[in-house]
């Protein structure tokens, strides 16, 4: 599964990580659900950044909880025609 670390940075970094424990792969579905309503306008900058705040950590990184920096980093990837979300296939 892939996630956005960095915390509040303006530079969010792509993370890809395999063999999730079941407790990681709820933190990266619900970090990419939130990213996923950002994106959709369905939820605003300030619910975006305050709900990933409440998000534990991902392998001792932060998630990215810059708005802004997320959405360029989005839209950075798309134009490069780069997965944004990558999940891990059931086993």
């Amino acid at each position: 599964m892939s996630v956005f670390t960095g915390g509040r940075s303006r530079n969010p970094r792509f993370f890809q990580a395999k063999y999730l424990s079941p407790k990681e792969k709820t933190t990266a579905g619900k970090y990419d659900s939130l990213v996923a309503q950002l994106m959709r306008g369905r939820i605003g900058p300030a619910e975006f950044r305050d709900e990933v705040a409440k998000l534990p950590t991902f392998r001792g990184r932060k998630l990215a909880s810059n708005p802004d920096a997320v959405l360029a980093r989005v839209e950075q990837r798309r134009a490069l025609e780069e997965e944004v979300f990558i999940y891990e296939r059931a086993a």
